[in-house]
């Protein structure tokens, strides 16, 4: 299997507007220890449905026009194959 060479930067952008991982999930509907493992950088899963979830949830709760690369940064060192 393929590795996306990308991280989740979803915490900054949650601190910046005084969002909570918690209230991402409730907002999303996204799973709690999904919601968390972005939050915390700790996956690299890539899920083309998790991404319009959580970047229309940003949209709605912060009033900005939030884009992709706000909340996923392409890292091309990190392809592996697992």
């Amino acid at each position: 299997m393929l590795r996306v060479p990308v991280r989740w930067t979803v915490r900054p952008l949650l601190q910046r507007h005084g969002i909570t991982p918690y209230r991402l999930m409730k907002e999303s509907g996204l799973a709690r220890g999904t919601v968390y493992r972005l939050a915390n950088g700790a996956t690299r899963n890539l899920n083309a449905d998790t991404v319009e979830r959580v970047v229309a949830t940003l949209r709605r709760l912060t009033g900005e026009e939030v884009q992709i690369s706000d909340v996923l940064t392409y890292e091309p060192e990190g392809e592996v194959q697992a």
